[in-house]
């Protein structure tokens, strides 16, 4: 009885455990740098490749705010702007300055050549969103926190990640029609406050229940 009871103990960790990583999978809002770090010469960076497209009035790119809350956004920074080629890869380089982060996107065609000017932003922070503008009937802007969503209409964001390689691709579709795809590498999920408490809810309810076993 005891093997068994052990047993079920352990088969309902794990469940729970699952459930918090199929959410962190798909869908997450905001994303942080696997390897980011702080201090006077802090830098980490990430890599965007841009993988298919068939409709080309489209911008990719990520951005930042310091309270979802109010629907406002500090900084939009465009990654992948409409006429650029597929294959081609960005650097986005993060630098600590001392109090934010300095962000900086280099973009290369196939070969590795600088393509354009690297561009530069000040005042970024640690955690970030991706957002699709496409240029269509006014503007349509779909980011991955839907919260700020504007005149999307049937366009939506889909993401299949893979948490174990650090990687997540960002699919736009137009109804059931995939228009656009980027993969971005060295990236995390930020776990949202609703997962963190289920996890630590099971786990306070497993070492519940084994008391009142005892």
């Amino acid at each position: 009885m005891k093997r068994k009871v052990v047993r079920w103990v352990f088969l309902l960790c794990a469940s729970i455990l699952l459930t918090a990583g199929g959410a962190m999978a798909d869908g997450y809002p905001y994303w942080t740098l696997t390897d980011l770090t702080t201090g006077t010469d802090g830098t980490a960076n990430f890599s965007v490749t841009f993988d298919n497209a068939s409709n080309s009035n489209i911008t990719f790119g990520i951005f930042n705010t310091t309270d979802p809350s109010n629907t406002a956004i500090d900084t939009l920074i465009p990654i992948f702007e409409p006429g650029t080629a597929v294959g081609y890869t960005a650097a986005v380089e993060f630098t600590w300055d001392g109090t934010e982060y300095d962000v900086v996107v280099s973009l290369r065609d196939n070969t590795g050549n600088l393509v354009q000017p690297s561009d530069s932003y000040d005042g970024f922070g640690a955690e970030f969103g991706f957002y699709f503008y496409r240029e269509a009937d006014g503007g349509r802007w779909i980011f991955s926190d839907p919260a700020f969503n504007n005149n999307e209409g049937d366009n939506s964001m889909d993401m299949v990640a893979d948490l174990d390689n650090e990687l997540v691709f960002l699919q736009l579709y137009y109804g059931e029609e995939l228009k656009y795809v980027v993969q971005a590498a060295d990236v995390a999920p930020v776990p949202e406050p609703a997962t963190m408490l289920l996890l630590g809810s099971g786990l306070a309810g497993i070492a519940g229940w084994r008391r009142r076993k005892k």
